[in-house]
């Protein structure tokens, strides 16, 4: 095969890969957690304060899997969403770059603690270095002393995957592998609570 032809072939896969992504955004983005409304469009249901139940007119709204990845830990060992498929999942992406990234976390330690035996927390950097951005990730880590799972997104696969074009972004994936909500941009405590009460409830 010429260079020509691998160029187009590379050209093409970029295209899949992007309009894919796209295609996900699309069909993930009426899921987040609306702050302002104190609301969520992901369900039928208003959630508020007073746990409103849904109207009995509307249809469940329907599933949406969310794409799989790979990951590797500060030991370099390699970890698939898939693997943690029977949990529920906390999902963020994140960079020691990004200063709304920075902001949450406190929240996101605080909710690890409270949490972590029913959740499973996948806290992903995706600092854009590869592997050579790992040390500094992880000295940021732990400097503030947090102590959920970190994971690594060296070759941009979950960037990737999940149409990631700003961050800080988080997911709450139940045990089967479906989007039960998501946020772009910081979340404060009310907001991460809302998230994971979404996710325990179900």
């Amino acid at each position: 095969m010429n260079n020509k032809a691998k160029l187009i072939i590379t050209i093409i896969v970029s295209v899949i890969l992007f309009v894919g992504a796209g295609l996900l955004y699309n069909n993930l983005k009426d899921k987040t957690i609306d702050e302002q409304a104190n609301t969520t469009t992901s369900s039928s249901e208003q959630i508020n304060n007073n746990s409103a139940k849904p109207s009995q007119n509307k249809t469940e709204p329907q599933k949406r899997s969310v794409p799989d990845f790979t990951v590797t830990d500060i030991n370099g060992e390699k970890h698939r969403l898939s693997d943690f498929r029977g949990k529920k999942v906390f999902l963020n992406f994140w960079a020691t770059w990004c200063g709304p990234c920075k902001i949450e976390m406190p929240e996101f330690q605080k909710a690890y603690e409270a949490h972590k035996d029913e959740i499973e927390f996948l806290i992903v950097n995706v600092d854009n270095g590869g592997e050579s951005s790992v040390p500094k990730a992880s000295k940021f880590i732990e400097d503030n002393g947090y102590t959920f799972p970190v994971y690594y997104d060296t070759l941009g696969e979950g960037s990737i995957a999940y149409g990631v074009s700003s961050i800080p972004a988080t997911y709450f994936i139940d045990e089967e592998g479906y989007l039960v909500a998501y946020q772009i941009g910081a979340m404060n405590e009310a907001l991460v609570q809302k998230g994971i009460n979404m996710l325990l409830e179900g």
